[in-house]
This record gives C-alpha cells, sequence and structure tokens, in this order.
C-alpha cells in the first residue's frame, strides 16, 4: 500500500517537474533571444565618429626681400593629424601644402603669450621650399571659430572677411596663391573663421621697429626695419580650429635661482664638451632658458653655449681653430636636483653631419596645454626646424622639416 502511493505521487509530480523544465527552456531562449538581439543592434548601430583636429605650427620670420626690405613671412613646420605629426611644408603639398591656403590665420606666441595675427594670403615658393606670404598684425589676438559641421575632415582657423580684403600676394611664377582650388571631396578642409578685426590692416607696424624705419612703398605693406641688424625675433605661430587656452612657459625664477640652476647645467655641459674634445674647455655665450612646461613650478631649462674662437679656441686636425657648440636640456626634480635629458655637442669642423642646435621658443605643438621645444637645426649650407617633447627622463623628436636655405 505504501509503495502504491509513493508511486502514485511520483507519478502526479513527473509532469509537473515537465511543465517546470519546460517553463525554464522557454525562459532560458527568451534570455538568449534577448541577447541575441541586443548583440544584433549593438552591431548594426551607427559608430560614433571620431573627432577629428588639426593643428598646425609655424614659425613667423622677417626675411630680406628682392627689394632689400625686411619683411614678415611664414615657415610651416608642422602639421598635426589624428596623433601623427608631419612636415607642415610636405603635407597635403599640390603644390602648396595645405599649412599655406589662403585664408589660414595663425596667432603668434613669445612663450605661450599670444604676439599677434598671421593671415595668409598665399604660398610662394622659393628654391624648392614654399613659405606663407600674407598680413601681420602685431598685438591682435584671439580669433572668431565658425562652425565645423559634420565632416571629419582636419580644420584649421581661416579668416574670411580679413582674406578677402586683403590685396593679393605679388604675382610670381612660383607663386600658387592665385591657383584654382582642388575640388577633392577627400582633401582636408581648413577652418574658416574671421580674426577679431574686421578689416584686413593697412600699414601696421611690426614688433620693435626702430625709430627711423621707411615708410611702406605701397598700401599693404608694413613699415619694417631695412637692416639684417634690426630684424625683429621670429614668432612661433600656431593654428587651431579648436583655439584652446594659452598660458605663458616661462618660468619666474629669482636671481638666486638662476644663477645656482644655470652654474649646474653650465656645469654639466663643460662635463659634455669636454668628452668630445678630449680636455676641459671654457664656455662664452652663455644662455640659459628656463620654462615651465607641465605647470608643474619645476623648470626645464634650455642652456647654450660654445667655446672661444680666435687664438684661444680649441685645435683640431692640423691645428686648425675648432669652435665646439653645446646644447643641454635638463629638468629640476622634486629633491632640486638638476637633471640632464638631453645633451648635443658639436663643432665648427662637423656642422656638416652633426647639426648646431638653437633654442627658439617653447610652444604647445598638440593643443593639451602642454609646452614642447622648438629647435633650430643649423649646418654648413643651411637649417631645418625640429619639435621636440620633453619627456620625464629625455627628448622626443616629434617631427623635423626638410632643409632650408639660409638667408
Amino acid at each position: 500500500m505504501t509503495s502504491m502511493s509513493v508511486s502514485s505521487t511520483a507519478l502526479s509530480l513527473a509532469p509537473r517537474k515537465r511543465r517546470s523544465l519546460n517553463v525554464y527552456r522557454k525562459l532560458l531562449c527568451g534570455v538568449t533571444l534577448l541577447a541575441l538581439a541586443a548583440g544584433t543592434t549593438a552591431q548594426t548601430a551607427p559608430p560614433k565618429k571620431k573627432q577629428r583636429s588639426a593643428r598646425a605650427v609655424a614659425l613667423l620670420e622677417w626675411h630680406k626681400d628682392s627689394k632689400g626690405v625686411l619683411a614678415p613671412r611664414l615657415v610651416p613646420i608642422s602639421f598635426l593629424w589624428e596623433g601623427k605629426y608631419y612636415d607642415a611644408g610636405l603635407y597635403e603639398a599640390s603644390p602648396r601644402p595645405m599649412a599655406l591656403e589662403p585664408g589660414t590665420v595663425y596667432e603668434a606666441m613669445r612663450s605661450g603669450v599670444p604676439a599677434g595675427l598671421y593671415t595668409v594670403r598665399g604660398g610662394v615658393s622659393v628654391k624648392g621650399v614654399w613659405y606663407g606670404d600674407g598680413i601681420w598684425s602685431p598685438g591682435v589676438t584671439g580669433s572668431v571659430r565658425s562652425a565645423s559641421g559634420d565632416d571629419e575632415r582636419p580644420r584649421l582657423s581661416r579668416a574670411g572677411a580679413a582674406s578677402a580684403s586683403a590685396p593679393p600676394p605679388p604675382e610670381t611664377p612660383s607663386s600658387a596663391a592665385s591657383q584654382p582650388e582642388v575640388s577633392d571631396p577627400n582633401r582636408p578642409v581648413l577652418h574658416r573663421g574671421k580674426p577679431t578685426t574686421t578689416s584686413a590692416p593697412a600699414a601696421t607696424p611690426a614688433p620693435t621697429p626702430p625709430a627711423a624705419a621707411p615708410k611702406a612703398a605701397r598700401t599693404g605693406e608694413s613699415p619694417v626695419p631695412t637692416k639684417l641688424a634690426e630684424r625683429p625675433e621670429p614668432l612661433v605661430a600656431v593654428s587651431d580650429e579648436q583655439t584652446p587656452e594659452t598660458r605663458p612657459y616661462l618660468f619666474q625664477w629669482n636671481r638666486d635661482e638662476e644663477e645656482r640652476l644655470t652654474g649646474e647645467v653650465k656645469a654639466l655641459a663643460e662635463t659634455e664638451v669636454a668628452r668630445e674634445a678630449g680636455a676641459k674647455l671654457n664656455l662664452e655665450q652663455v644662455h640659459a632658458r628656463a620654462f615651465d612646461l607641465y605647470s608643474s613650478n619645476l623648470p626645464e631649462i634650455v642652456f647654450t653655449a660654445r667655446t672661444p674662437a680666435g687664438k684661444s679656441a680649441a685645435k683640431g686636425l692640423k691645428g686648425q681653430p675648432r669652435i665646439y657648440y653645446v646644447t643641454v636640456v635638463a629638468r629640476v626634480t622634486v629633491a632640486g636636483d638638476v637633471r640632464k635629458l638631453f645633451a648635443s655637442v658639436t663643432s665648427s669642423s662637423w656642422l656638416g653631419s652633426v647639426p648646431r642646435m638653437e633654442l627658439v621658443d617653447a610652444v604647445d605643438a598638440d593643443g593639451d596645454g602642454n609646452g614642447d621645444l622648438l629647435f633650430r637645426l643649423l649646418t654648413e649650407s643651411g637649417h631645418s626646424y625640429a619639435l621636440y617633447r620633453v619627456g620625464k627622463d629625455e627628448l622626443f623628436q616629434l617631427v623635423e622639416t626638410g632643409p632650408l636655405p639660409n638667408d
């Protein structure tokens, strides 16, 4: 009797278990279908567009033109696009590089402090090297940015009304300012904006002109110095659609800090020269500049010097005088020690293969707010420019331009 009741009970429970199992299977299938549907939706959903930004760095310098007058021109240096650095003098050149398209606005900087605007009117090729011809507006800063649209093409700051009212660049056989724009939908397009001035400046003074500067020969020219010895200092210039905030990069050190830190970096430089020359040599024409590139209140120091020339110069092969040039980049640590990050030594007889490094200025190469270092590399036949990022223990080269002829 007991076995019969147990068996009947088991039989009565069996259908319930089967029903529960079927319900579980249905629930499992439903969850699986929902997961597959969610996965399908995730796969078919349009991907988020990658934020793209272009940033160009150039150098505004003064050169002597064919009439013997110093005139401002723009030297393209770097073009940042999708996280990669390119030689701006070659990037998208067809034949004029993209960084020199008419209407592009560059903001000139002096160690991170805005100093004026330069509006490109066109590009001019001199001995195969492209330079920007344009209008220099000292003291004018900032630019109004126009809508960039939804496309993913790199854009730089562009001028609208200013470029329209500006006089055309001088017509030369090598000038490409008057060439028609290439209607290629895949070619990067620069951002069109408008500087704070409503019209192109006519006869604006260049920075620190001499008192007896000559008058402009025609409308649109700036009265600038005529002697090379009176040429204004070059200025680093940046064009970026996003116009990030700027900040000064110079480190404000007192006299005691300057003397102590310069002396310590000079000792490092003397060691580097002695290693190459085989003897300890005196240094002259000492220049030391301190920057706070990362807002850490710990300076990065760039030191340049040379050994004496003339009778006191070091002797090289066959007793010929040899001048050594040294560049050292160092950083002050939290403990107050001076750590060498980079050193370069060359001599007057090595300039054919080892360039002499000359600091230009600090500049924000990628728009992240931190400063990078721009150097001029001088050789026997010409020069080039190179951007370096200061790392924790060393310098990293971001880009170097092609060779440029000396004036």
